[in-house]
């Protein structure tokens, strides 16, 4: 068996490769045609309490192109969300998967998940957990009671089949931050 060691040079290619190939001419976004977030609006009502709440948006490829369009490589996505706040918790609402037309298909969080200080959280969806379309979209929830550094959430991308392996590594990006100041 031959192994294929994946250079830097190689993941950057398939990252840079899967970014152009997912450009199309439908709208592919967190929100609806009326503009409004494809977030249940219960895990947006945070009361009070929460000094500091975010919607981040985390964009994951399910599958990639290989020879063609109609051939398609599947890929295990592996969703985490990691807690840099080195004295306070944080509280996940909401993690969310939208399939390539914005169809929510998997709810991983729907009511409070508490990331202690320096603590991380994984979620996974299959390799072959449906069709999703190639890009597809996470959305993340989450609050805090103090204002506290930024969570990085980040999606891993990754299959091997026949001594090939395929990753990839994307990042979320806030789409809705919201902070009440100390008085």
């Amino acid at each position: 068996m031959k192994i294929i060691q994946i250079t830097p040079f190689l993941c950057s290619f398939i990252f840079i490769t899967i970014l152009i190939s997912s450009c199309t001419n439908d709208e592919q976004s967190v929100l609806n045609k009326n503009g409004t977030l494809l977030i249940p609006a219960e895990s947006l009502d945070l009361g009070n309490e929460y000094r500091c709440w975010d919607s981040v948006y985390l964009p994951v490829y399910t599958a990639i192109f290989t020879k063609s369009y109609e051939s398609k490589f599947q890929l295990t996505v592996t969703i985490s969300i990691r807690n840099t706040d080195v004295n306070d918790s944080i509280t996940i609402h909401s993690v969310n998967h939208y399939d390539n037309i914005g169809q929510l298909t998997h709810i991983f969080v729907s009511e409070g998940l508490v990331l202690k200080p320096l603590c991380t959280k994984e979620f996974v969806l299959e390799e072959n957990a449906g069709d999703f379309g190639v890009s597809s979209s996470i959305v993340v929830v989450w609050s805090s009671r103090k204002t506290v550094t930024n969570p990085i959430i980040q999606g891993f991308l990754v299959s091997i089949r026949g001594g090939q392996g395929i990753s990839a590594i994307t990042d979320g990006i806030s789409i809705r931050r919201t902070l009440i100041n100390d008085f």
